[in-house]
């Protein structure tokens, strides 16, 4: 491919020089021939043109050759590790067909189906001098139409009135609450949903005086940005739930930030520590939670320009590099998923184990 490439490319732009000289020496007899001038330039154009793609072409091959032979390498690895280990899963595939045994509860909430399947592996930890513990819980919840949902744990039931909250937890470090939200009408579907490495689930009830009802969640784009998890920014957001749609309620994000900046104030303020190793670090400051918490807020709910009197107002006059992390800061925040955020839209149904999911 590679040489054929070349080799088109070198004849074209030899035929095009060969014709180009053929009409230098025509032009050298008439000096005043405007028109053969014109398509010397033209082709002289032509021939840039085709040079250009001849390098361009070169370097697109070369890289996926680079990506081939590196696809080669990644599978050949896989294959190794597959017969080192092809003993081993042989046994335990083995140990689990002699030991397994199924407990299936179905359970039925409004047009939904829950199935929960446990399946019991103790001897199969005995065998194996427990290195093989507890079993794992397949549950599926149907609709009347298709499966919305399948996970490697339980799933839990709830009926808060206007909806069904489903909530699970996929357990391990910071990870992962799910909470998802039925519809009690047709279409019968997943209205809302969101996974929270925060550990914390959503609340779903009045938080104003208005008529709607809202739901709680706390943001976890912050998590481990420029310091560690548990020190993390975890800026609140509020969705107000009318005209069968879950709207961001900028109002209500609006006041709860300026409850927050009352409660600062009152207190004394925002203190900036010099950081360790395990705190938030900028130029050797620790960058407190609340203090991005509540700017986060703040711009979230509109209100670029009090997020920025009160970020210029807390910031430590002897702390350099402001700007740069005024502007860090703002590229990090729009990369929340709900930074201008208007209608929550219900994301893609996948499964769990999907690795695109």
């Amino acid at each position: 491919m590679k040489e054929f490439l070349e080799d088109s490319t070198a004849f074209s732009i030899g035929l095009i020089s060969l014709v180009l000289s053929i009409l230098l020496l025509f032009a050298g007899c008439s000096s005043e021939n405007e028109d053969l001038k014109k398509k010397i330039l033209d082709l002289e154009k032509t021939i840039l043109g085709l040079e250009e793609t001849i390098e361009e072409q070169q370097t697109e091959f070369y890289q996926q050759e680079k990506i081939k032979e590196l696809n080669e390498r990644t599978r050949a690895e896989i294959e190794k590790i597959k017969d080192r280990h092809a003993p081993y899963y042989e046994l335990v595939t083995e140990l689990k067909e002699s030991c397994t045994s199924k407990e299936e509860v179905i359970t039925t909430f409004g047009v939904y189906t829950l199935n929960q399947t446990t399946t019991d592996q103790d001897c199969l930890s005995e065998l194996t001098g427990g290195r093989f513990g507890s079993a794992p819980t397949m549950t599926i919840i149907r609709s009347p139409t298709e499966s919305l949902l399948t996970r490697g744990w339980e799933l839990h039931v709830e009926d808060i009135g206007e909806f069904f909250h489903i909530s699970g937890y996929s357990r391990g470090a910071w990870c992962c609450e799910e909470d998802h939200f039925l519809s009690k009408k047709a279409p019968y579907e997943i209205v809302f949903e969101e996974h929270s490495k925060a550990g914390t689930s959503v609340l779903w009830r009045h938080f104003d005086s208005d008529i709607y009802k809202e739901i709680r969640i706390v943001d976890t784009n912050f998590i481990q940005w420029l310091g560690c998890t548990s020190c993390s920014a975890l800026p609140v957001i509020y969705l107000e739930y009318s005209s069968d749609s879950f709207k961001l309620d900028k109002e209500l994000m609006y006041s709860e930030a300026s409850k927050k900046i009352n409660n600062i104030t009152k207190s004394g303020g925002i203190k900036f520590l010099p950081g360790d190793e395990y705190g938030s670090d900028w130029e050797g400051y620790d960058i407190p939670s609340d203090f991005i918490e509540i700017i986060s807020e703040l711009m979230i709910s509109g209100r670029e320009e009090e997020a920025r009197k009160f970020f210029d107002n807390m910031w430590p006059e002897d702390l350099p590099k402001k700007e740069p992390f005024w502007q860090k800061f703002k590229e990090k925040l729009a990369r929340s998923k709900y930074w201008e955020l208007e209608v929550w839209e219900s994301t893609e149904i996948c499964d769990w184990f999907d690795p695109g999911c």
